[in-house]
C-alpha cells in the first residue's frame, strides 16, 4: 500500500450520531413534551423512523433540505396523535432547537481521538461528509475534531454528495492527489464504500455493530483503534 490521504466520514463513523442525537431528543422530550401522552421510547422511536425516510427522499433528490427540515417533526408529531399547533413551539422551532443542540454534542466513537493524531504523524487526513454546512462544521468544533483535518469537503456547500463519483473526484483534484494514492473511511456501504470504490479509491468499512456485508471493502474495523494497525503504524490503546 501507497496511501498519502486519508479521507473519513463524520457522522457514525468518528462523530457519534446515534449517542448524541438521542441524548439531545431525551433533553427535548423532557424539556416540551413530558406531559404529552407518548412516552419518551415512543417518540425517539416515531422521529427516527420519519427522520430516516426523510433523509432517503432527501438522499435521491426527491427533497431539498427545508423540506426535509419542515417535515420531520410536523410528521412526528402527526403520527403521534399530536396537532402541532397545541405545542409550545412550532415544528420548525422544534428542529432548530434539535439542530443548535445536536451540533453542540461532543461524543466521538472510542479511540476517535487518540487514532486521528497518531495518523495525522504519518499522512494527509481530510473529511467527506453528507450534510448542512454549518451544522457540519459546528460538530466539529464542539468535538475538537477540526485540527486534525487540512481539507473539509461539506455536501451543502459543493452541491454534491456521497456517494457520486463527483465529490469524491473532486475532493482528489482539491488535495492534488489520485485514487491509488488515497484510503477511504466511512460506516456506510452506499455512499462510503460503493462511492470510493467507484472512482478506484480503497476502502475501509468502519462495522462497530458487526452487521453483515452486502457491499465488498477493502478492509474491515469495528474499532477505530484497529485503522493504525492495517496501515502498519504502531498504536497503544489508553483509554
Amino acid at each position: 500500500m501507497n496511501y498519502q490521504h486519508i479521507f473519513f466520514d463524520l457522522d457514525h463513523t468518528l462523530w457519534d450520531f446515534e449517542r448524541n442525537a438521542r441524548d439531545v431528543l431525551h433533553r427535548l422530550y423532557q424539556q416540551f413534551l413530558s406531559l404529552e401522552n407518548f412516552s419518551e421510547e415512543r417518540f425517539i422511536s416515531v422521529y427516527e423512523a420519519v427522520n430516516d425516510k426523510l433523509w432517503a427522499r432527501f438522499n435521491s433528490g426527491e427533497i431539498d433540505k427545508e423540506q426535509l427540515r419542515a417535515e420531520r417533526f410536523a410528521q412526528t408529531f402527526v403520527e403521534l396523535g399530536i396537532d402541532p399547533k397545541q405545542l409550545s413551539l412550532s415544528s420548525a422551532q422544534f428542529d432548530q432547537w434539535y439542530i443548535t443542540h445536536c451540533s453542540q454534542m461532543d461524543g466521538v466513537f472510542a479511540g476517535c481521538h487518540e487514532c486521528l493524531a497518531v495518523l495525522k504523524q504519518n499522512f494527509k487526513l481530510h473529511l467527506i461528509t453528507n450534510g448542512f454546512a454549518q451544522t457540519q462544521q459546528q460538530k466539529l468544533r464542539s468535538a475538537k475534531l477540526d485540527g486534525y483535518f487540512e481539507h473539509v469537503f461539506i455536501s451543502d456547500e459543493l452541491g454534491m454528495r456521497k456517494p457520486n463519483a463527483d465529490i469524491f473526484e473532486y475532493a482528489m483534484n482539491q488535495v492534488g492527489t489520485h485514487a491509488k494514492q488515497c484510503l477511504m473511511v466511512g460506516d456506510s456501504l452506499q455512499a462510503d464504500i460503493a462511492g470510493a470504490r467507484g472512482v478506484g479509491i480503497d476502502q475501509v468499512w468502519f462495522n462497530p455493530k458487526n452487521l453483515p456485508y452486502t457491499e465488498s471493502s477493502t478492509y474491515q474495523i469495528q474499532e477505530l483503534s484497529q485503522l493504525p494497525e492495517i496501515l502498519g503504524v504502531p498504536f497503544v490503546k489508553t483509554y
